[in-house]
């Protein structure tokens, strides 16, 4: 396990329910310290505007300052999509409705991306890859997902036993329920109100379609299965857990390196990047290790910046390739979108890593709106991609980045 990129965490989480007993409205904030000292905090609230008609699911998560409003899509009650307003992404959810566990499908420039989450009997998000290989705490694991609302912690086996409501809930408490019937399952949908004779004239009332979790002792846990969805695992109407699946290609960050370093031995090409770079620059936003980018590779994945992310793995974000944080932050990370066909390889990771290392060559960041400039201003041509030219709207960075991405590619091969 590499070290953390801070000297000390804390999570605060603030849950206000409405008059049914429901969450109405969340407070998080993920509080860090650098080993230099600096405090950060990232402070998030987020509003649920819920259905009564499906059974009070929430249909739109409403974020008012920053990324991460999210529009709900449902059939019937269960949860099949998720339109993210603010890159105007729509991930797919496939559930498995025996296990809780699912599958996200989205489709972005970089090509199909897919990841799995797998959950234990008590929700905690065992991951499909070991977490203490690739992350260095549930903050760096859970990305810009909610802490606990849907996948507990595996970093702490003590109070990320499990979760109630959003919350972190120790495995004693856990434990405590379970034996004593108070935690139970929750499943998409409703059903009439098993308290309420069967015979009772319309309205019949509603209520959530839960069940018991079942404690069998030595560790083993059972839930009930809808008959519609049960299989030969669970014929006789409950469901025993399985081990996780991992669909995630890793990243070959040594490999990557040397792809990078055989690119950059081509003359065209350092100059191409210099150029680039000195153009780009400028005194709010100076440019990291003089621009070496080897150096600044190195640095992204070094143990106190954020190192490099398959897009669907946990920490990830929507979509396929990015450069996420900042090296002003001390979370420089690259997230490298899925090989379709697979597996990856580091010859084929290579451009984008280094696509995704010329974003950071900015203390801050460049963006794809400065560096497109940089290269139209160098060539002399408009910026355009596909036939298609910046409009003011959030897709032209589409276009800036395909448009500069081109340059870099007619001349690092």
């Amino acid at each position: 396990m590499g070290l953390p990129n801070y000297a000390y965490e804390a999570n605060t989480i603030e849950i206000t329910y409405d008059g049914y007993g429901q969450p109405a409205k969340r407070f998080e904030n993920r509080h860090t310290e650098t080993y230099e000292e600096v405090l950060w905090d990232e402070p998030r609230t987020t509003y649920y505007i819920r259905s009564t008609l499906l059974g009070g699911v929430p249909i739109v998560e409403f974020v008012p300052a920053g990324y991460g409003t999210t529009e709900n899509i449902y059939m019937g009650s269960q949860k099949i999509a998720s339109h993210f307003t603010d890159s105007s992404y729509i991930q797919w959810r496939h559930v498995n409705p025996a296990t809780g566990s699912w599958l996200v499908s989205s489709q972005s420039l970089g090509g199909a991306v897919t990841y799995r989450n797998e959950l234990d009997p008590l929700g905690t998000d065992m991951g499909t890859s070991d977490p203490y290989v690739n992350y260095t705490s549930y903050q760096d694991l859970m990305g810009l997902e909610s802490l606990y609302e849907e996948r507990g912690n595996p970093f702490d086996p003590g109070g990320g036993c499990g979760t109630i409501d959003g919350l972190p809930a120790l495995c004693s408490e856990v434990n405590m329920r379970l034996r004593g019937g108070s935690l139970a399952a929750a499943y998409e949908g409703r059903e009439q109100d098993p308290n309420q004779p069967r015979d009772t004239p319309n309205p019949i009332k509603w209520v959530p379609r839960i069940r018991p979790i079942e404690d069998l002792g030595v560790g083993l846990y059972r839930v009930w299965v809808m008959p519609r969805f049960r299989n030969e695992y669970s014929k006789e109407g409950y469901l025993y857990f399985t081990d996780p699946q991992n669909p995630h290609d890793p990243i070959d960050v040594d490999g990557i390196r040397s792809e990078i370093t055989r690119m950059l031995d081509n003359l065209e090409c350092r100059e191409f990047i210099r150029d680039l770079l000195s153009r780009t620059t400028t005194d709010a936003n100076p440019l990291v290790e003089r621009g070496d980018i080897l150096k600044i590779y190195n640095r992204i994945n070094s143990p106190r910046q954020g190192g490099m992310v398959r897009a669907g793995a946990p920490g990830s974000i929507p979509g396929a390739n990015f450069a996420l944080g900042s090296i002003a932050t001390s979370n420089a990370r690259i997230q490298i979108g899925v090989t379709i066909p697979g597996p990856a390889t580091a010859k084929g990771d290579a451009p984008t890593a280094l696509h995704e290392t010329i974003h950071h060559a900015g203390l801050h960041v460049f963006n794809d709106r400065v560096l497109a400039e940089s290269v139209s201003k160098k060539t002399g041509t408009p910026i355009e991609w596909d036939g298609k030219t910046p409009t003011g709207t959030d897709s032209d960075r589409f276009i800036y980045s395909q448009y500069w991405n081109a340059e870099l590619k007619k001349h690092c091969k």
